[in-house]
C-alpha cells in the first residue's frame, strides 16, 4: 500500500530557487539544474528506446548500464562536491563505442525505434480533452492603466463573439497588474456546436492577435492524459487526484469563503460571474 502524501507542495520554490541534494538552494534556471535536467531527459529517451521489442541483447545490456550510470551522474550533479562517476566507467563506455559490432547494432536499433515509435506513438496518446472553455492572458504596454485596457475591451470582445460557438465571454482587467488581465470564452454545449475547443483555439488566437493595443495568448487548461490510477501501485489514484485537483478545489473553496453570508452564497457560478465580473454578452 502506497504512502499517503498529505502535502504535495511546499512553496519553498516560490522565490525562484530550488533545493539541491546537500540542502543548498540555487536559481531554478542555474546551469547545474539545467545539466541534471538534461541528463534526466537523455535517460528518458534511452528508456523509450529500451521499450522497443526485439533489441539485440548487447544493445540492451549496454543501454541498461548507461541508464544506471546516468542516474549516478544526476546524483553527482545534484550534490555539489560529491563524486559518483569514476574514470573506469567512462573508459568502459568508450570501449563499448569502440567495439564496432555494438555500435552498428545500436545504430540499427535507433533506426528500428524510429519506425516503431512513428507507427505506435499516436495510438498511445490520449486526445486532448474538450473542456468547453478557452482562456486568454492579456497584456497592454508596460505603463498602461486600467482605462487603457478597457478601451480595447470592445475590440477583444468582438473577436470572441465572431464565433457561433461562443456562449459567454468575460474580461477581467488588472488581474496581474494594471496592464494585465485574463479573458475567456465559455463555449456552447458539445451537442450545440460542430467545432471543438482545440479547433477553435488557433482561430481565436488569430482574432486576438488582430487587436493592436493588446497582446494576448489563448490557452486551455491541460487535462490528465491518462486515468488517475494508471500509475498504481507506485502512485495511487487518490494521490494523483489530490495533486491534479488541488488547484481547482482551492479555487472553489476560496470562492465559497468569499461569498459566504452574502446574497451570492446560493447562486450558481454563472450567476456569480454575471453579478461580479464585467461580462459582455451578445
Amino acid at each position: 500500500m502506497g504512502n499517503r502524501l498529505s502535502k504535495i507542495y511546499t512553496r519553498t520554490g516560490d522565490d525562484g530557487t530550488t533545493g539541491l541534494g546537500d540542502g543548498s538552494r540555487v536559481p531554478k534556471d542555474s546551469a547545474r539544474v539545467e545539466a541534471y535536467g538534461t541528463v534526466d531527459e537523455l535517460n528518458s529517451v534511452i528508456g523509450v528506446l529500451l521499450a522497443v521489442p526485439g533489441l539485440p541483447e548487447p544493445v540492451t545490456a549496454c543501454l541498461t548500464e548507461v541508464q544506471h550510470e546516468l542516474f549516478d551522474l544526476g546524483g553527482e550533479l545534484c550534490i555539489p562536491g560529491h563524486t559518483l562517476i569514476r574514470a573506469e566507467q567512462v573508459t568502459r563506455l568508450e570501449r563499448s563505442l569502440d567495439y564496432r559490432p555494438v555500435t552498428a547494432l545500436f545504430g540499427a536499433a535507433v533506426l528500428a525505434s524510429i519506425a516503431f515509435m512513428y507507427m505506435n506513438t499516436k495510438a498511445e496518446l490520449a486526445p486532448e480533452e474538450d473542456q468547453g472553455v478557452l482562456f486568454a492572458l492579456t497584456k497592454a504596454p508596460q505603463y498602461a492603466n486600467l482605462d487603457y485596457a478597457q478601451a480595447y475591451e470592445g475590440e477583444l470582445d468582438r473577436g470572441f463573439t465572431s464565433f457561433p460557438e461562443t456562449y459567454l465571454r468575460f474580461i477581467v482587467n488588472g488581474r496581474f497588474g494594471p496592464n494585465q488581465g485574463i479573458a475567456g470564452v465559455i463555449l456552447k454545449p458539445w451537442n450545440e456546436r460542430t467545432r471543438s475547443a482545440q479547433q477553435l483555439k488557433p482561430l481565436l488566437q488569430r482574432k486576438v492577435d488582430s487587436v493592436e493595443g493588446l497582446r494576448a495568448f489563448v490557452f486551455s487548461l491541460p487535462p490528465l492524459p491518462y486515468p488517475e490510477d494508471a500509475l498504481a501501485p507506485v502512485i495511487s489514484g487518490t494521490t494523483i487526484g489530490f495533486h491534479y485537483g488541488k488547484h481547482h478545489r482551492a479555487y472553489v473553496d476560496n470562492l465559497n469563503k468569499a461569498i459566504e453570508g452574502t446574497d451570492l452564497a446560493h447562486k450558481s457560478l454563472e450567476d456569480i460571474l454575471k453579478a461580479e465580473v464585467r461580462l459582455l454578452y451578445v
